[in-house]
């Protein structure tokens, strides 16, 4: 429909072989599960360490 590689990863462990794979069309979509719980936490951890880094870099 779009003309791009679709690539289903199921396990991280895939992600660099899949990722490193030729492409064949412009365009790559990576499809890749997740948990949503683990997502949520990782990116407010992420998100405090910023924002910790850009108050001490504003003082």
């Amino acid at each position: 429909m779009y003309d791009m590689d679709y690539i289903h990863v199921e396990d991280i462990r895939e992600l660099s072989e899949k990722f490193t794979t030729v492409k064949t069309r412009p365009l790559r979509l990576l499809e890749i599960f997740t948990d949503r719980e683990e997502n949520v936490y990782a990116h407010r951890a992420l998100w405090n360490r910023i924002n910790a880094g850009l108050k001490a870099w504003q003082s």
